[in-house]
């Protein structure tokens, strides 16, 4: 599985288990997850502000301080979880890193992984 580093992986783990899932029980809360655990995401959700019936991304997009390239990120993540149409053009000419979250976080939310 591909984590743009330690960190990344590491954020991953923690928030699946505070959400209490393991890999592919729902995958479209897992890409979610996953996209929540990219440090540029992950930074702006605070641990007092998650709900364990709520989708992170929801949160992070409440920030002002998300970064283009973070924000294009999340809302394909809210995309993968609730199905809304979105435009992915912003993700896959944002470069290699946030590209390859991409591609992962739909391998997850298509059980590919």
């Amino acid at each position: 599985m591909y984590f743009e580093n330690a960190t990344h992986e590491q954020n991953y783990n923690e928030m699946m288990k505070f959400y209490s899932l393991s890999f592919g029980e729902n995958p479209a809360f897992e890409s979610a997850i996953y996209i929540a655990a990219y440090s540029q995401i992950h930074d702006k959700i605070t641990r007092s502000e998650m709900d364990k019936n709520a989708n992170p991304l929801a949160i992070a997009l409440k920030s002002d301080y998300l970064s283009n390239s973070a924000e294009s990120l999340a809302l394909v993540g809210q995309s993968l979880f609730n199905g809304e149409k979105i435009d992915v053009t912003s993700v896959v000419t944002r470069g290699k890193e946030i590209f390859e979250i991409f591609v992962q976080a739909c391998k997850i939310r298509g059980r590919l992984n």
